[in-house]
């Protein structure tokens, strides 16, 4: 996070930008349905792994395409802007222009 302090007295905060850190699917509620192999295959012991990790992508990639990380923006700036304002800056600003590479 980078913040400075305009001429006017206006607080200007640099966020990073938000991220997906996590997704899980809840062990409790998930389960096979069905495990059938023929006669000349064996079971696959890593199926039920790969098929959570596949469903973990699915499900962040479905939430970025539902636009989760510009509300996860909007929802940090509001947050972060009460929580100053309660400690006496009266105007903020979030700065939303790329930084720029040093």
């Amino acid at each position: 996070m980078n913040v400075r302090r305009d001429t006017d007295g206006t607080l200007v905060l640099r966020l990073p930008p938000p991220q997906v850190l996590i997704t899980r699917l809840d062990n409790r509620e998930s389960r096979v349905i069905s495990r059938k192999t023929g006669l000349l295959r064996r079971a696959d012991i890593n199926l039920e792994s790969r098929a959570r990790q596949y469903a973990e992508g699915g499900i962040r990639g479905e939430a970025v395409r539902r636009g989760i990380l510009p509300m996860a923006s909007q929802n940090a700036e509001t947050k972060l802007a009460a929580f100053i304002h309660t400690l006496g800056v009266a105007k903020v600003r979030f700065d939303t222009t790329p930084a720029r590479a040093e």
